[in-house]
């Protein structure tokens, strides 16, 4: 499976005092869900780490666009209340969702922008503010980063021209989308790669709280999209 004991190899690799909690190299986003059909019930994001790993200082971040162009801070969720679960995956949602396997529910901060290019930011010591304007002057560069540590980040894009008005820049160097030519709804990791799910909730790829798919079939979906999804 596609994240398997890469925190645990990880940890034996080193001396275990290195493994700590606070440790950058020892947390990931795994999974994202920014859009569904319907009422949008199941927003969620999904982070890996260390099992009993603290996340006291740590915040996700989603940066967008609002007044003053690209570069805006749309959601703030402070995470220092939080441990990673003994199975290493930690599954925040909205509301109580329809999935199931979420650790934590009823989140109100997160409230995801979809059909809009994102970039979703695990990061520590946040000092900024919502609707915070990070780059200043709307060249696709972070002119501010309010954090004392970046510890991951995946911008979620679609094939549309950045204007800054209706659709903004990503800030980070994992990408992943377009879904066709459109922002993907719901979308995964499979080691050091990104890959598109489904808009529909039934028969999708997700799996808050747990592993993800195969890498083969990521891969596949990554590829067609829902295009294929349509035609099957």
């Amino acid at each position: 499976m596609c994240k398997g004991n890469r925190v645990l190899v990880a940890c034996l690799a080193v001396a275990a005092g290195l493994c700590l909690a606070g440790s950058a190299y020892a947390l990931s986003i795994n999974e994202i869900r920014m859009d569904n059909t319907g009422t949008d019930t199941d927003e969620y994001f999904e982070l890996l780490g260390a099992p009993g790993q603290s996340l006291a200082g740590y915040t996700y971040l989603v940066i967008g666009d609002g007044t003053g162009g690209c570069g805006i801070v749309e959601c703030v969720v402070p995470l220092s209340a939080y441990t990673i679960p003994s199975d290493s995956y930690l599954a925040v949602c909205r509301t109580a969702g329809t999935l199931g396997g979420y650790d934590v529910t009823g989140v109100t901060a997160i409230n995801f922008e979809n059909t809009d290019n994102t970039t979703h930011m695990l990061v520590y010591n946040f000092t900024g503010t919502l609707n915070q304007d990070l780059d200043t002057n709307n060249d696709g560069v972070l002119d501010i980063t309010p954090w004392a540590g970046l510890v991951d980040a995946v911008g979620i894009r679609s094939l549309a021209t950045v204007d800054c008005v209706t659709y903004e820049y990503v800030y980070a160097t994992n990408l992943v989308g377009p879904d066709g030519t459109a922002v993907p709804a719901q979308v995964y990791r499979c080691g050091d790669g990104w890959y598109v799910g489904t808009l529909s909730l039934s028969g999708g790829y997700d799996s808050p709280g747990m592993e993800n798919p195969e890498c083969a079939v990521g891969v596949e979906e990554s590829s067609w999209g829902q295009l294929k999804e349509t035609y099957r």
